[in-house]
């Protein structure tokens, strides 16, 4: 069994990532805004609703590609990048690297790629720049605050810093001018250890912590990249429990549980990687409390969110 372990890891330390996972070829996803017939490395396809694979050799020259609809002819240039692969040789301590120098697969094409075949500029976009952007747009904002950090001052307890997983949000995305949105959500978020869901026995003494909170927000929005800012109002809480039951070391103190509400504002910041996925961070000060002393006290949420815009009308 040792031998196998050892002749694994001289494979692994051996052969480049890149070298070792990729294909020769690669696929890439082209997307336009009507219907349209590509050729890439000489051969011609067609788009079905106004979207194609094109497969290609893998390679560190840029790719030329062109594409034809009934009015128009564009050329665009494609730069090569760095595979996701080619950088995986960072887990055998960068001895991959050297193998795969020279060799085309560590080079990949970005996908998707969006064309605008109503503009006459040569250019592409790694983001759907004709999406999010019309006035009256509405959108399904669905999105998973992953990544939660607390700081709250629950009343006659001292400073609770906590850091945990999940939470859930949804809420309406309407574009009032272009690239310029308002954004009104209903969210939650915990401190949950775990980062995903399931049956867990509790022992001993635990503290959790969570808010529910409404956000309404301004935001701009220029190329893949949304920015906002606007006023939240929350339900922050705070318990500790103890779940001893047959341990004959007495808790540290009796169970506790306390909420309050609170006001304050929200920062947002979201970067699009597709057409309705998009990876974010908020960021939710509040100042003003309700059903707690002292009534001014700085307390916060932030949080890493995987959100979803899901357009409702065009």
């Amino acid at each position: 069994m040792k031998l196998y372990i050892l002749l694994f890891i001289i494979i692994c330390l051996s052969n480049g990532c890149a070298t070792l996972l990729n294909k020769p070829k690669t696929r890439i996803e082209v997307r336009t805004t009507n219907t349209s017939k590509i050729v890439a490395n000489g051969d011609t396809v067609s788009t079905t609703r106004n979207k194609v694979e094109v497969v290609v050799p893998r390679s560190k020259k840029t790719l030329q590609i062109t594409i034809f609809t009934d009015s128009l002819t564009k050329m665009v240039s494609i730069k090569s990048k760095n595979a996701f692969e080619y950088w995986g040789n960072l887990s055998t301590y960068g001895i991959g690297f050297l193998v795969d120098k020279n060799n085309p697969k560590r080079y990949d094409y970005p996908s998707p790629i969006y064309v605008d075949t109503q503009d006459t500029v040569n250019q592409y976009f790694n983001y759907d720049k004709m999406y999010h952007t019309k006035n009256g747009g509405l959108y399904w904002h669905l999105s998973f605050p992953y990544i939660n950090s607390f700081s709250f001052k629950p009343q006659g307890e001292n400073r609770k810093l906590r850091a945990g997983f999940i939470g859930f949000s949804t809420g309406l995305d309407y574009f009032y001018a272009k690239n310029r949105f308002l954004s009104l959500t209903a969210n939650h978020a915990m401190d949950f250890f775990l980062p995903f869901p399931g049956p867990i026995r509790f022992d001993g003494e635990w503290e959790f912590t969570s808010a529910s909170y409404i956000n309404f927000s301004n935001n701009c929005k220029i190329k893949n990249i949304s920015i906002g800012y606007g006023l939240s109002y929350a339900k922050n809480r705070w318990s500790y429990k103890n779940f001893r039951q047959f341990d004959s070391i007495p808790a540290s103190r009796e169970d506790a549980f306390t909420s309050h509400n609170t006001v304050g504002l929200v920062f947002n910041a979201y970067y699009q990687m597709g057409r309705t996925f998009n990876i974010g961070f908020i960021y939710r000060p509040t100042f003003v409390r309700f059903g707690a002393q002292p009534i001014f006290a700085y307390e916060h949420l932030m949080s890493i969110d995987f959100a979803w815009k899901i357009r409702l009308k065009k």
